[in-house]
C-alpha cells in the first residue's frame, strides 16, 4: 500500500507530495494495527489503491498503455471485491469515473476499450452480489453491530483519519487545509479541470465512509473502523 499511495500521491501532486503520502501512510495507525491483527483488511486496502492507480492511467493516448492499465483496474478491483464485499463502495464510483474517462476522450476505440473493462469488471462482480443480498434479507447481518448516529460516525471517522489527534489538533489542522485551499483554488480549479479523473478519484475514497453508513440506515449497519481503512490513504494524499 506504501509504493502504492506514493505513485497516486506523485500523480495527484508530484514527487514531493507522493513522498508525504507515502510516508504517512507508513505510521498510520489504523494500517499498521490491521497488517499485524487483520491481514485481509490490509490486502483490502493494497488492491483499492491499485485499482485507483490503474484508473488514473486508463484513459492514456498509448493504446498499448490504455489496455494495461484497464486490464490492472479490472483485476486489482475484482480481487478488491472477493476480499471484501465493501470493496463495492468503491468499484461503483470507480465504473462511474471510468465511464466518464472514456466518454471524454475523442478516440472511438478509447471509449470501446473502457466499456469492455466495465463488462469485464461487471461479470467478474457477479459472484460477489450474494453477499449483498444476504446483507439485504437478513434483519441485520452484523448482529452485533448498532448503527451510529451522526456524532458516533464523526468521532469514529476521526479516530481513522487522524487517530490521537485531539479536538484542538483536528480544528488546526482543518482551518489549514481550508486557508490553503482557498490560496491555491486557481491551482485547484485548473488541477480539477485538467484531471477531473483524479479528482473523482480522490474525491470517491474519501466518501467511502460515508457510503458504508448510508447503506447501514438502508440495508444493514457495517461501518467499523476496518471497513473504513481504504479511506485513510486517501486523507494522507489530500494532505499531501
Amino acid at each position: 500500500a506504501i509504493p502504492a499511495a506514493y505513485f497516486l500521491g506523485r500523480i495527484f501532486s508530484r514527487r514531493i507530495g507522493g513522498t508525504i503520502a507515502a510516508a504517512w501512510t507508513a505510521v498510520a495507525a489504523p494500517l499498521v494495527d490491521y497488517s499485524l491483527e487483520a491481514r485481509a483488511y490490509s490486502v483490502l486496502v493494497l488492491l483499492i489503491l491499485l485499482s485507483a492507480l490503474a484508473l488514473q492511467k486508463a484513459s492514456d493516448p498509448s493504446v498499448i498503455r490504455r489496455r494495461w492499465a484497464l486490464t490492472a483496474f479490472v483485476v486489482s478491483t475484482g480481487l478488491a471485491l472477493y476480499t471484501h464485499f465493501v470493496a463495492f463502495f468503491w468499484a461503483i464510483p470507480a465504473l462511474l469515473i471510468l465511464r466518464m474517462a472514456a466518454g471524454r476522450s475523442t478516440e472511438p476505440q478509447a471509449l470501446r476499450d473502457g466499456r469492455w473493462a466495465i463488462i469485464a469488471l461487471c461479470v467478474l462482480a457477479l459472484p460477489e452480489i450474494r453477499p449483498i443480498i444476504r446483507y439485504a434479507t437478513e434483519a441485520n447481518a452484523f448482529g452485533w453491530l448498532a448503527q451510529p448516529n451522526g456524532e458516533e460516525f464523526g468521532a469514529l471517522l476521526l479516530s481513522q483519519w487522524l487517530p490521537r489527534a485531539g479536538p484542538l489538533v483536528v480544528a488546526i489542522m482543518l482551518m489549514t487545509l481550508l486557508f490553503l485551499a482557498f490560496r491555491a483554488r486557481i491551482f485547484l480549479s485548473d488541477w480539477v479541470r485538467r484531471e477531473p479523473a483524479a479528482a473523482l478519484t480522490l474525491a470517491g475514497l474519501l466518501l467511502q465512509p460515508m457510503m458504508l453508513w448510508i447503506f447501514g440506515f438502508i440495508v444493514s449497519p457495517v461501518v467499523m473502523p476496518r471497513t473504513m481503512l481504504p479511506s485513510v490513504p486517501a486523507v494522507r494524499l489530500l494532505l499531501a
